[in-house]
């Protein structure tokens, strides 16, 4: 059976109020029309990030914003498009969604950005995001994630450099900044652009140092990689990772050293049996006295040790007299006077 609905009947007064309310909206779009108005929906989508709380300015004491991207960059006609943008690190997914928690992963104070506009018909583009990490460490370790490894690095350019497809990507002090362009016809723009902003940066305590347990001979140098969490080695029970890429000729080997802690010795074993499913294990040796494990890994050799709160090694060697080389040489750098202090690894 269908199912009826009972009726009510309006009363005049409320007949009227309906009828005044409809006068009103008519009223209120020939308003809007007469006077041009309407809602920029794209414009609300897209504003600019509102400007930082106090406790955030209190927090930066780092350059101005327009010392670092100014209005124009004299002598090549490129003029900032528009206002820069400020995000402070709880709030990077404003404008980097889904990399943001590899920011905060390093410590991220705040992004500046800006777009800027020129080329020969004025219509060319470079976004530059400048990123002012919590320390020079920090700065190193985003900048070494987030590095091509077919990268060439480009000298006198902040601490640390390289260009890829007309765009300049630098690290200067505490500072991770990248200039993108969209094509090779950029790329002299973002390189000029890249060493303006590194020139008005600040320096920073040499993050270099940090990477004391690594021996400095035949290093790469701007390879030196810092992971809180390691993403070098393709573990996931390391942490605190140092590591740099090493050799000569096309022939390079990562050299890494983590510091562990108390746990030393249970990652050590966590990480043998981690590669013995990729390989087997060649060899229990001795090298400049430390005992050390070597295997072969399908044809890439790996070696490593462990040395205090110290888990170190040799990852990818062409052959084992290379292995063989590098252990030795990452051995007597851990075991050196001035290698730097055990530090804050696991518990």
């Amino acid at each position: 059976m269908a199912r009826t609905h009972g009726t009510r009947t309006v009363s005049p007064a409320e007949r009227a109020a309906g009828i005044a309310l409809l006068a009103a909206l008519a009223g209120f779009i020939i308003l809007l029309a007469v006077r041009g108005e309407h809602y920029e929906f794209e414009a609300v989508m897209h504003a600019p990030p509102a400007p930082a709380e106090a406790g955030d300015a209190a927090e930066i004491a780092g350059p101005a914003a327009e010392d670092l991207l100014p209005a124009a960059f004299e002598g090549i006609g490129w003029t900032r498009d528009g206002d820069i943008e400020t995000y402070p690190e709880d709030r990077l997914f404003e404008k980097i969604n889904g990399a943001d928690e590899r920011y905060k992963l390093y410590g991220n104070r705040r992004l500046l950005f800006a777009s800027y506009a020129g080329g020969e018909d004025g219509r060319a583009r470079l976004d530059v995001f400048l990123y002012e990490m919590r320390a020079p460490l920090a700065a190193l370790g985003i900048f070494g994630r987030e590095r091509s490894p077919r990268a060439a690095a480009a000298g006198g350019l902040g601490d640390a450099a390289y260009l890829m497809q007309g765009s300049a990507f630098f690290r200067k002090g505490a500072w991770y900044g990248q200039v993108k362009g969209f094509g090779e016809d950029t790329a002299a723009a973002s390189e000029h652009i890249a060493r303006a902003i590194a020139a008005a940066l600040p320096s920073g305590e040499a993050p270099e140092l940090a990477f004391g347990f690594l021996p400095a001979e035949e290093r790469i140098r701007g390879s030196e990689r810092y992971e809180p969490k390691d993403s070098v080695l393709g573990t996931d029970f390391l942490t605190q990772v140092f590591s740099a890429e090493y050799g000569a000729g096309g022939k390079t080997a990562t050299l890494f050293a983590a510091r562990c802690g108390k746990e030393t010795e249970a990652r050590r074993a966590a990480y043998e049996e981690y590669l013995k499913r990729q390989g087997k294990v060649i060899e229990e040796s001795v090298i400049e006295g430390a005992s050390v494990t070597l295997m072969d890994l399908d044809g890439a050799y790996d070696g490593f040790f462990a040395e205090g709160e110290v888990l170190a090694g040799v990852a990818g060697a062409a052959d084992q007299a290379a292995l063989r080389k590098l252990l030795a040489a990452l051995v007597r750098s851990v075991r050196a006077p001035g290698a730097p202090a055990a530090g804050p690894g696991a518990d």
